[in-house]
This record gives structure tokens, C-alpha cells and sequence, in this order.
């Protein structure tokens, strides 16, 4: 194949031929014998000339050379041959689509571009994407069709209608009987309400979650529950706060401190049970009844520091009562009438004084009593010693008056006289009577 500068005379892109014809001698059709010798000559205008013949009857094989001529082309500017035809030539291979001129590519529906390598995007359609597509809310058509693809929610051809209630998602072919009152979204199901979790909103949240579709979670403290609507906490007694981490401020107590305590005499109360913490000197439920004292039919035992039995009571009690915290204690008294119910310090009786030591409940030779286990009994008795000389009363503060060696009692301070004195204080000498004079008789 010879190429050829020349472009075609028919234009471009169509594969007409050029022929160039070669010089070839004329070709035998025909063998013949030529007559008497006379060898085989071209004409003088280039054809062969007539043959002269004549019969011979005669049959003869012989080997001859045919020379065929045919039409050699070469292919125009922009085409290359291929398979005896001229083919148009594009630099950039088409991709997604074909050569159909020299560096020209037609391409195929749904792509774009010199090589037909870009697609179409999704608002267009078609070939070399030349067509607009017409579906709504965003939706992408079909490359080759233009046919839309609902996104889920939507359907129609253009994706202009919402699915009907009831339906949802791609192409509006699922159904949501949804719980608890959850609405359908047309694109995604149900929308679970807080609290509520599931395709079809019928399952609670589990412990530590809440919020629509418990996708939230929640730290509560000390068991402390979750609410799972919400997210709150629900506090156990005792405590309080957003995670139930702050225990109930004095003067509260319950679940979340939500109730108030009711103890008197400034008494605080257990954050949980709501118990009263009786103040020493106080006891009962709201700290109310002060500590015994010593009862009525005690009374004869004063002084003794003895174990009593009184009608009123259930149990037996010190004749000088208790004292402390919940009155727990027993006072431990010689000479006294009672006690302080907050110290336990005996009320000593005019004329006596001392301290003493009290000691747990019990002995080597006492049986265990379960009502005592928190109870303490007398070591050593309180004011179990007279007043010093020289002084009296209670506590005996009083300094004794009297004169003249005379003793003074240490519960009331009076003077015992020594013989020769008299008077309150004994300040006074007593003089003997004058001796009585006898008078003889007349």
C-alpha cells in the first residue's frame, strides 16, 4: 500500500479510493502456438495484437503465468486501512463509545466527553448527556433511560408523591405497624418515641438507656434507676442529685430526699429509714420523751443505787434513771435524785458529793438479757461522799457558820452546839445558873 498526501475529492470521512495503475505486460487468456516462429508482440498502441490461428489437431498441456491487475487504494488523511477499508483514526481511544470521524468519538447514552470517559450526571441523561431529567426531591435519573430512582419516601414516575401512610421506604413497598403511638416516617419506619426502642417501637429500654430509640445512656449511683423517657434518675433513700452521687442534706431523708425528717429537739434522722438520732437526754420516735427518771415505787429504794420494779414499766429499771444518747445509759447515783439526761452527772443530795466510773452491762454471774445489751450499769456510785468539813449543801458549796468547835450538818448547815454555846451559830457562851442561896426558915 502506497500512503497518499492527497486528501479525497469527496470530503472527510468518506473512504473513497485513489488508484494508481502499474505497468504489467498484457496477460495470456488464452494459450496458443504462434505460426512459423512468429514470437508474441505487443502492439504499437500497448494492446495485444490479434493471434493468428490455425487448427491443429493436436492436445497440449502447458504451464502459463497470468499477470491479474486490480485496484491498489491508499486511505485518506485522518483514516488508516484496515481489513481492505479505511477506518477513521481518534488519538484518545473512546472509552464508552466509538470513532466515527477522525478525532471524533460518538458515545454511548449515559456518557460525556472527548473519549467518552465522564458520565452523565444525575440531572442529565442521553447521549453526550443532552437531556435534562425531571424528577423531583433530588432524585437521580437512569443514565440511558431517564428514568427516575425514588429515593425511600417517595414514589410516581418523578417522585413527586409521598408514600401512603402505613408505607415506607425504597419504592413504598413496606408496611410499619408501629407501637406506642410512633409515628411512620415515609422514608426510614418508625420513629420511636423516648423510651421506646425497635423496628416497631415495642421494646423498652433496657436498664441504663433512654431517649427515643435508647440510643442514650445514663449513669445512676448507688442504684439509682434510669427513667427511660427521660433520663432522670430515681435515687435510692438516702440520696440525692442528678446521678445520685450527694447524700440527702440533714434534715431529709428517702428516695431522691424528697421527704422531711420529723425529730424533735434538733434531732437528725437516718437518710433512708427516716429514724430519729435522739439527741442525748431524749428518746421514742421523734425524740419526744425525755430519759427515765427514777419511778414512783422506787421511792424507797433512794439512795440505793438498786434494781427496781415499777407496775408502769416492762422492764426492770435503775431507781435513778438513764441518760445519753437514747437514753441508753443508767445513772449511777449513791445519794442523788437523779441524773442529767445529757451527761449522766448525778444531782447530788445536800451533803454528799463525788464522781464515779460506770461499766457495760453484765458479770460473770448474769444471765444475758438482750434489752440490757446496749445498756451500762453503775461502777463506782456517784456522790457516795459526805461534804469536806467546813462545808454543806448541794454540791456542798455552802460554807458552815458555826463557831466555838460546834459541827455543822452537810444537808442543811445547822449547828450542833458544843456544851457551854448556843445560838444559830453557836456564838453564844451559855452561862451556868447562879447558885441558889437557901434562907433559914423563920
Amino acid at each position: 500500500v502506497v500512503s497518499s498526501s492527497e486528501p479525497c475529492p469527496g470530503g472527510l470521512g468518506l473512504p473513497l479510493p485513489c488508484p494508481r495503475v502499474s505497468p504489467s505486460p498484457c496477460e495470456d487468456r488464452r494459450r496458443a502456438v504462434p505460426v512459423q516462429g512468429v514470437p508474441e508482440a505487443e502492439g504499437q498502441d500497448g494492446h495485444c495484437p490479434p493471434w493468428r490461428r490455425r487448427v491443429v489437431y493436436r492436445t497440449e498441456y502447458r504451464q502459463a503465468v497470468r499477470t491479474d491487475y486490480r485496484r491498489r487504494y491508499q486511505c485518506c488523511q485522518g483514516y488508516y486501512e484496515s481489513r481492505d477499508s479505511c477506518v477513521p483514526h481518534c488519538s484518545q481511544e473512546c472509552v464508552h463509545g466509538r470513532c466515527v470521524a477522525p478525532e471524533l468519538c460518538q458515545c454511548e447514552p449515559g456518557w460525556r466527553g472527548p473519549s467518552c470517559s465522564s458520565e452523565c450526571d444525575e440531572r442529565s441523561w442521553g447521549p453526550d448527556c443532552g437531556q435534562r431529567c425531571q424528577c423531583h426531591h433530588g432524585a437521580p435519573c437512569d443514565p440511558l433511560t431517564g428514568l427516575c430512582s425514588c429515593p425511600p419516601g417517595f414514589t410516581d414516575p418523578l417522585c413527586r408523591q409521598p408514600c401512603p401512610p402505613g408505607t415506607y421506604g425504597q419504592g413504598c413497598h413496606l408496611s410499619c405497624p408501629c407501637h406506642h403511638q410512633a409515628p411512620c416516617n415515609a422514608s426510614t419506619g418508625c420513629v420511636c418515641l423516648p423510651g421506646w426502642a425497635g423496628l416497631y417501637c415495642n421494646e423498652s429500654c433496657p436498664p441504663g438507656y433512654f431517649g427515643p430509640g435508647c440510643l442514650q445512656s445514663c449513669l445512676c449511683l448507688h442504684g439509682g434507676v434510669c427513667d427511660g423517657t427521660t433520663g432522670h434518675c430515681h435515687c435510692p433513700p438516702g440520696w440525692h442529685g442528678p446521678d445520685c452521687s450527694k447524700p440527702c442534706p440533714a434534715g431529709s431523708w428517702g428516695p431522691s430526699c424528697n421527704r422531711s425528717c420529723d425529730c424533735a429537739h434538733g434531732a437528725p434522722c437516718d437518710p433512708q429509714s427516716g429514724t430519729c438520732h435522739c439527741p442525748p437526754g431524749w428518746q421514742g420516735p421523734r425524740c419526744l420523751q425525755p430519759c427515765l427518771v427514777s419511778p414512783a415505787g422506787c421511792a424507797g429504794a433512794a439512795g440505793t443505787g438498786a434494781w427496781c420494779h415499777h407496775p408502769a414499766l416492762t422492764v426492770p429499771t435503775l431507781q435513778n434513771g438513764t441518760f445519753g444518747a437514747g437514753c441508753g445509759e443508767r445513772c449511777a447515783c449513791a445519794h442523788a435524785d437523779g441524773c442529767d439526761p445529757v451527761t449522766g452527772e448525778c444531782h447530788c443530795l445536800p451533803g454528799w458529793t463525788g464522781k464515779g466510773d460506770t461499766r457495760p452491762w453484765g458479770g460473770p454471774h448474769c444471765a444475758p438479757q438482750p434489752w440490757l445489751s446496749s445498756l451500762t450499769v453503775p461502777a463506782g456510785p456517784q456522790c457516795e461522799q459526805g461534804c469536806p468539813h467546813g462545808s454543806w449543801g448541794r454540791g456542798c458549796l455552802m460554807s458552815c457558820s458555826c463557831r466555838n468547835g460546834a459541827s455543822c450538818s452537810p444537808q442543811d448547815g445547822s449547828c450542833t452546839c458544843t456544851p457551854g454555846f448556843r445560838g444559830p451559830t453557836c456564838q453564844r457562851r451559855e452561862w451556868p445558873p447562879p447558885p441558889k442561896i437557901s434562907r433559914p426558915d423563920p
